[in-house]
């Protein structure tokens, strides 16, 4: 974590492990010590930008990082998929 970030999150009040910059290999460390087997990844919901391909895509993307990381380390991550702006009704489906 930056410096700048925890003297922005000390000012609201905000705690914040002590495994940030995050990596999958710090998280493996943490979970080997508490004895943690498996945990489940989530990234922020999407917050900024437009209805359209690049929000889309943007989901996508970072559905495809995740899924990489849980490849990498079979049984030890899973994750819930980031999804576009519910508000995008005419994204079409992909059969990936």
């Amino acid at each position: 974590m930056t410096l700048e970030k925890a003297k922005q999150y000390k000012e609201v009040g905000w705690r914040s492990p002590g495994n940030l910059p995050w990596t999958p290999e710090v998280s493996l460390k943490s979970m080997d010590v508490a004895g943690i087997d498996f945990t489940m990844l989530s990234l922020p919901a999407l917050s900024a930008g437009f209805v359209g391909e690049e929000n889309r895509a943007l989901a996508r993307d970072r559905n495809v990082f995740v899924s990489q990381i849980c490849q990498a380390h079979p049984g030890r991550f899973g994750f819930f998929a980031s999804l576009p702006f519910l508000e995008d009704i005419t994204g079409k489906s992909l059969n990936l």
